[in-house]
């Protein structure tokens, strides 16, 4: 053997152990589900892992999203929006809007979490013209950021993390695309369309539900079809945190993520996923309870707690946190009014940063957490 096969040989073999990594490797982290495809129902998170179901709701649930953390998960009930830890410990949080979640045609809202300039929205649509959206960690107020009459109905809406672009499906069951600046839309044979997060792709099922396409957003050209595992597949959803995978639920009633490009399923238990978060979560199964504004949720095993204490007889706000952070005051307007960073806990005088008597929202932001936290004001007399 010559150095030149003995080189070629080498690479080949490097190439076949890639290429049997990338085959067998499992993926880790999580799909949040609904018991039943387009139904209200119970809201799960099963952990790839363990293999394990964490219920989050058994009530009349529909669209459930994870919050860009992952630590949460979002949902539309009982004509309103809940927030819940996760692996389903603490309280669910509902956010005081009036959402249209029964219309008890499979077109009930899905939510969308996606941060915008340092700011979490949920974005969602009612089955009718519009695209709306809520600021997270403010005034809880339904904000209509696109509509067209001319498309009737937006069905299960996903929207990119940007929210410039969306998919969804229209009436008569045809996948559709939106650029939600341009106004630009796009219609396509089959139905379930659905945006990767980052805009630049768009899954939909096709072929009479026997397999599902990826086309490229932009230009509508396939990328590539994934064939059904068995029998049909339906409700293709891109994770909202990766473009390389979808959920789809197959046949009706077993939930899967597809790693398009090597179109390989994995199997996530029973009912219909809506959304794969790709990454472990420290502390899942231990989060502790919601609270605040938004919710303060803390990783077990925590050497210092990460929250906000506000002691309204001394006009102190106690920020306490493991790592570097940033803490800001806002009014209810969203008007940033004081900020300040540091990486050890620190006890801020309200007085003395010259706020006038109201209320605001207390923001910390660290490398794992965004939390909120309400607080009313009253200068001590």
């Amino acid at each position: 053997m010559n150095y030149r096969h003995y080189r070629y040989i080498k690479s080949l073999l490097a190439f076949v152990v890639v290429l049997v990594t990338m085959i067998s490797a499992e993926p880790v982290g999580y799909v949040v589900k609904l018991d039943v495809q387009w139904k209200l129902g119970p809201v799960t998170v099963y952990d790839l892992s363990t293999k394990k179901d964490y219920l989050i709701d058994n009530g009349k649930c529909y669209g459930p999203v994870f919050s860009p953390d992952g630590k949460k998960v979002a949902y539309p009930k009982d004509n309103d929006i809940f927030i819940k830890n996760s692996d389903g410990t603490g309280e669910a949080e509902a956010l005081g809007l009036n959402v249209k979640t029964e219309d008890g045609g499979g077109t009930e809202p899905c939510m969308n979490w996606i941060i915008l300039d340092g700011e979490e929205y949920i974005y969602w649509s009612e089955a009718t013209t519009e695209i709306y959206r809520t600021k997270l960690g403010g005034p809880k107020e339904k904000e209509v950021v696109y509509k067209n009459a001319g498309l009737k109905r937006l069905i299960c809406v996903s929207v990119s993390k940007d929210g410039k672009k969306a998919g969804c499906t229209v009436p008569g069951w045809a996948a559709c695309k939106i650029n939600i600046e341009t106004n630009k839309t796009a219609k396509y044979g089959g139905c379930q369309g659905s945006v990767s997060p980052s805009g630049t792709y768009f899954v939909q099922n096709v072929g009479g539900h026997k397999k599902s396409v990826i086309r490229d957003f932009e230009t509508g050209t396939s990328k590539g079809e994934v064939a059904a595992p068995s029998g049909t597949v339906n409700w293709q959803r891109f994770s909202h945190h990766t473009d390389d995978y979808f959920c789809v639920s197959v046949n009706k009633t077993k939930a899967y993520i597809c790693e398009w490009k090597t179109k390989k399923y994995t199997d996530a238990g029973k009912g219909s996923p809506l959304d794969y978060y790709p990454r472990e979560i420290p502390g899942f199964g231990q989060l502790d309870q919601v609270t605040g504004s938004i919710g303060t949720v803390k990783a077990a095993k925590q050497s210092v707690q990460e929250n906000i204490l506000h002691v309204p007889a001394q006009n102190m706000i106690t920020v306490n946190s493991s790592q570097p952070y940033r803490v800001s005051i806002a009014n209810l307007s969203g008007k940033e009014l004081y900020q300040y960073s540091n990486s050890t806990p620190c006890t801020l005088p309200l007085q003395q940063i010259g706020l006038t008597e109201g209320v605001y929202v207390i923001r910390l932001e660290t490398g794992n957490n965004i939390i909120n936290k309400t607080i009313s004001y009253v200068k001590a007399k």
